[in-house]
């Protein structure tokens, strides 16, 4: 999607890399996403070999998310037996800094009270009630034992506020971002995210002060007003990636390539495509 530059380059195996905006990183342009297969796999297919064989070809990006149900369990599987578990005796670092692992999560706070969980909130988790707990879940689904533990020195590459849809949820993922309250109801995901990145208790959701992840991002489908209002609210450049929607049909529906892409790239931020082959529809699948 993006335009043949300096950063472009190619693995052993052929496959294009880019560098992923201000994140530093150099990824595949081919990534591998967490639904599909390995959310729904059809009788005879093997989610986790999937994943094996992505990786054996030099695949490097990686996406899954706390409500693709058994898909971050999938890929724990395939971790496990690539000794990808910083428990296991036989960690292969190497491997694991060579591969971008991004999730997401679906709540709009880190702390919240009572019932309000914010704007269009959800997780397949049980007990989830904050992006944090998500974080947490996702690392105990893919590096842990599944059901809420995770070793020391686990870690998410990226972790995506997931399927923004509304003023309303910009609102809400930035409460407090600038100065949190730990005493507030409610305080919003973006917050929580930048003390698991960076190691501190600003919100008083970190207690231990835990560093989980690298890098913070938003993903969305069809609002490009709201994507570009987050991208310029955000004064601390907390966010770092932008998973956007875009196939074929962008001018003619959604245009994000002429709205949040270009402000996106202003600010530096990697952009990454979902829907690229519109989930089937232009290879025959029935709608």
């Amino acid at each position: 999607m993006a335009r043949k530059s300096a950063n472009t380059g190619k693995t052993g195996n052929g496959l294009i890399t880019r560098m992923l905006g201000k994140t530093g990183r150099v990824v595949t342009t081919f990534g591998l996403g967490g639904q599909a297969s390995i959310q729904w796999p059809r009788p005879g297919v093997d989610g986790e070999k999937i994943i094996l064989k992505a990786i054996a070809k030099g695949i490097t990006y990686f996406d899954t998310s706390n409500v693709y149900g058994p898909s971050q369990l999938t890929f724990g599987k395939a971790f496990r037996r690539l000794h990808l578990t910083p428990a296991s005796q036989s960690y292969d670092r190497r491997l694991r800094k060579s591969i971008f692992l991004a999730s997401k999560t679906h709540m709009r706070y880190c702390v919240a009270s009572g019932d309000d969980l914010g704007p269009n909130s959800g997780s397949n988790g049980e007990r989830v009630r904050t992006a944090i707990d998500d974080v947490r879940r996702s690392l105990s689904q893919m590096f842990g034992d599944g059901r809420g533990a995770y070793p020391k020195g686990a870690y998410l590459d990226l972790v995506q506020i997931h399927n923004i849809n509304t003023l309303r949820e910009v609102d809400a993922i930035f409460e407090g971002l600038e100065n949190p309250d730990p005493r507030a109801d409610h305080i919003g995901a973006l917050a929580g995210l930048l003390d698991l990145r960076d190691g501190t208790n600003r919100t008083g959701a970190n207690p231990g002060e835990e560093k989980l992840i690298r890098h913070i991002g938003i993903t969305g489908h069809w609002n490009s007003p709201a994507y570009m209002e987050a991208i310029q609210r955000d004064r601390l450049g907390v966010i770092d990636t932008l998973l956007i929607a875009i196939n074929s049909n962008d001018k003619r529906y959604l245009n994000h390539q002429n709205n949040v892409i270009p402000v996106a790239r202003a600010k530096g931020i990697g952009v990454i495509g979902m829907k690229i082959f519109s989930d089937g529809l232009y290879y025959g699948r029935e709608s």
